[in-house]
């Protein structure tokens, strides 16, 4: 856990930062609403997925996500795992 809090901090450029579930799906659906209204316009962001076959991937994001304006952001240090 340590290793992963040093590899995280560093991709956020050595700052402490601290982290808080904002959606997930079991609880507040499945649906493209509900995920924007949670997730638009927070940053960075963090997203954790666990497949069907308990494959576990995700990404990060550093640029805030958009509020629905539909303008895709670049984002030179987003990463994927």
């Amino acid at each position: 856990m340590e290793r992963d809090y040093k590899l995280f901090k560093n991709k956020f450029g050595g700052r402490d930062f601290s982290m808080s579930l904002v959606y997930r799906g079991f609880e507040q659906g499945f649906t493209y609403e509900e995920f924007w209204k949670l997730v638009g316009g927070k940053q960075p962001t963090m997203h954790v997925v666990k497949n069907e076959s308990d494959h576990i991937f995700g990404g990060c994001a550093f640029e805030q996500w958009p509020t629905g304006d539909g303008v895709p952001k670049r984002d030179n240090k987003a990463f994927l795992f």
